[in-house]
């Protein structure tokens, strides 16, 4: 198959090629370097043998016309993003869209990238157009050169990817995430609207569900019986404030179900009502059963009692307006980090009385409106089911989130993002990301709705490594989380996954490959998904089939914190991000690389005196790469530094295992239990990554996640 497309060119009918392939651009590189060295100051200076070394990788696009050198673009690859190095059209062939079909070739071979990226001097003016016209912001100025003083653009651009792992034709997981976020709807009762009055005791509680309502976190209605109930108890010839206040709220109407009405009074009131008004609370419950509502809001005793027996009878919640308070949160930093090239930055729970600076940031980086800055991204006092969260760097706000809970059972959380594009914008949106894919322990399923400010390349492209897909529109990424690991044991009797909709086998497959099809039920149809692709779209999740293979490998005590992130007290100042990552690197001698396999789970031993198995995680690849390729971005992600790259082994090649996936276990496997399962019966078993039964991995994880 030849490496480049063919098209005519405008001018003069000219046929204009893209050449892609190491092979088919080789001959070429001799013009490329030529006319690079001739545009250092627009292109900027490339030593040949980099130059070069990029086309060998692929990493250059020739433009022919005619048979004819007519410019290049060179770039390289940090998946997700695409990083544009120089984009070069000659003289005679400008002004014809040669540079727009270099960048969209570009942009077509590489679909799955979430991002591209731009440098330009911002005295160049023309160029400056051109990026703008090709969709590319301004992300931010650097300084250049110290010889030169220019200042650098770095321009971004959003590249339409709908999520990061393909899901297949016709399992819609974004139709099923746009239904269930959709906020829930709660029916008042009469005696909560009453509590609306300044001096009742409940006021406050009254108020912060209507901020709540504002916000979007729920919809409020009444039933027409609250209208009869305060007209049969009006006094004639007097007005009664409250009628008009209900009616600001729209109504359902109650119906006539006396069947209903007598099954609902048996669960409330199993001895039969008492007055008008409890029969009265027997017709608003109905109202909420007959109109389909998500539950009722209530401040009534007997309804309250009953709010078990009637969600499993009925599939109704009932809450309490306590409910919806939001309890005093501790507003010191949650996590802090102290790195040499970045300086320190903190998580902090957002303060109130720093609502202005907030919102200045809001509008200023993410281009938030003051309306929407003060409808939904901004709380208004203690608003409940919510938190609040900012990113400090120095004395600068440079991240700020707003999580969101929804009071139904399906687990929802709608979060507003922003952050500023600045060097360490990465490590920002992986700090704050990382509060809503917590692994630390296995919880129920969740939805989760990602809503992103203007311009948050760096952000999406975080959140697309942590799971998230975005539909139609790119500011809305969405995800499903199992946020559990399933064995054979803890699989789910129905097959149901609770909260998600999606039903399994009703009995656990047993494992034969990592791209295995798993059958499954989504949205009443079946479908077929393979294992690993699975895992990724409900990351972070584990499906432990029997006879996976599973590995045994050793992590020192002072690695293992960082990789893992484990242990539950948090250093007061962090040098390392590694448990930010949701791939992390584990790095190991290079005769280990045989016992790596793609999709192999991996069960970490601490090692020491109070050691043991302390998490599992999955392998997504491993490779042999030499120390001194070992860049900066890979070291990152991993436990390790320069200085102790060095420390784990003499060879000069390491081997780089790549996981995800990962899980803390509840309670560390002691050497003592791993001797049980027939495991580390010799002193050198544990010492190097070696694989291990897949009975023996299942005892592990019963013991390691027991009452999870």
């Amino acid at each position: 198959m030849l490496g480049f497309d063919k098209f005519l060119g405008i001018q003069g009918m000219s046929e204009v090629a893209v050449l892609k392939t190491a092979a088919e651009v080789g001959p070429w590189i001799g013009m490329v370097i030529s006319a690079s060295d001739s545009n250092k100051k627009s292109l900027g200076f490339w030593p040949r043998d980099a130059l070069a070394n990029l086309a060998n990788r692929g990493r250059l696009y020739v433009l022919t016309s005619d048979s004819k050198y007519a410019g290049h673009l060179l770039f390289e690859i940090a998946f997700p993003r695409l990083k544009i190095l120089q984009i070069y059209v000659g003289p005679t062939h400008r002004k014809t869209g040669n540079a727009s079909l270099l960048l969209n070739t570009l942009v077509r071979e590489h679909r799955a990238f979430a991002s591209i990226t731009a440098r330009v001097a911002e005295d160049m003016h023309e160029e400056n157009i051109f990026w703008e016209k090709q969709g590319f912001y301004v992300q931010r100025i650097e300084n250049g050169g110290k010889t030169t003083g220019r200042k650098i653009v770095v321009r971004c651009k959003v590249l339409p990817t709908p999520q990061l792992f393909a899901i297949p034709q016709g399992l819609n997981f974004e139709s099923a995430a746009l239904s269930n976020f959709y906020a829930p709807n709660y029916l008042l009762d009469l005696n909560v609207l009453f509590d609306a009055g300044l001096r009742r005791g409940r006021n406050q509680a009254f108020a912060t569900l209507l901020a709540s309502e504002r916000q979007g976190m729920c919809k409020l209605f009444i039933s027409e019986e609250i209208v009869a109930e305060l007209n049969r108890t009006a006094t004639i010839g007097k007005s009664d404030p409250m009628i008009d206040f209900v009616s600001i709220f729209p109504f359902y109407p109650v119906g006539n179900n006396k069947a209903l009405e007598q099954e609902v009074q048996s669960i409330i009131f199993p001895l039969g009502p008492s007055d008008q008004n409890s029969r009265s609370d027997v017709r608003h419950v109905c109202c909420a059963i007959m109109n389909e509502l998500t539950g009722i809001v209530s401040s009534d005793t007997a309804i309250l009692k009953a709010a078990h027996a009637l969600q499993v009878k009925f599939n109704i919640q009932v809450h309490s307006l306590e409910s919806f308070g939001y309890g005093a949160r501790d507003d010191s930093a949650l996590d802090s980090f102290e790195f040499d090239d970045l300086g320190q930055i903190k998580l902090h729970r957002h303060d109130p009385k720093n609502d202005q600076s907030i919102a200045n940031f809001l509008n200023s980086v993410g281009s938030v409106s003051s309306t929407d800055i003060k409808t939904l991204w901004l709380s208004v006092g203690l608003v409940a089911n919510c938190d609040q969260l900012t990113v400090s760097l120095g004395d600068d706000v440079v991240g700020y989130m707003r999580v969101v809970w929804s009071h139904s059972e399906l687990h929802s959380t709608k979060v507003y993002a922003c952050i500023a594009e600045r060097e360490c914008a990465s490590t920002i949106a992986r700090i704050l990301l990382g509060q809503l894919t917590s692994k630390r322990t296995i919880k129920a399923p969740t939805k989760t709705e990602l809503v992103l400010a203007a311009n948050q390349s760096t952000l999406q492209t975080e959140a697309n490594l942590f799971g998230f897909y975005a539909g139609n529109d790119q500011r809305t990424l969405r995800k499903f989380s199992l946020n559990s690991v399933l064995t054979a044991t803890s699989w789910p009797s129905s097959g149901l996954i609770a909260n998600l909709s999606i039903k399994l086998p009703v009995a656990a497959p047993a494992f034969h490959a990592w791209n295995q099809q798993i059958e499954l039920r989504f949205e009443d149809k079946t479908h077929f998904i393979d294992l690993f692709r699975f895992e990724s779209l409900l990351a972070p999740a584990l499906f432990c089939l029997t006879g996976r293979p599973c590995l045994l490998t050793p992590i020192s005590p002072r690695f293992a914190e960082t990789l893992l992130g484990h242990e539950r007290q948090i250093a007061l100042f962090r040098s390392a991000e590694a448990d930010l990552h949701a791939q992390r690197n584990y790095y190991s001698s290079p005769t280990t690389l045989r016992a790596w396999s793609r999709g192999a789970l991996v069960l970490f031993y601490e090692s020491g005196k109070h050691g043991g198995v302390v998490a599992i995680a999955r392998v997504v690849q491993s490779r042999l790469r030499k120390c001194d390729d070992i860049d900066q971005t890979s070291l990152r992600a991993s436990a390790l530094t320069n200085e102790t790259l060095t420390q784990i082994g003499s060879s000069e090649m390491k081997t780089e295992t790549t996981i995800d996936n990962v899980f803390v276990m509840n309670n560390p496997v002691r050497l003592s239990d791993l001797r049980r399962f027939g495991i580390g019966m010799k002193p050198n078993n544990l010492i190097t990554t070696r694989a291990i039964p897949f009975e023996a991995a299942h005892k592990i994880l019963t013991l390691g996640f027991a009452h999870a």
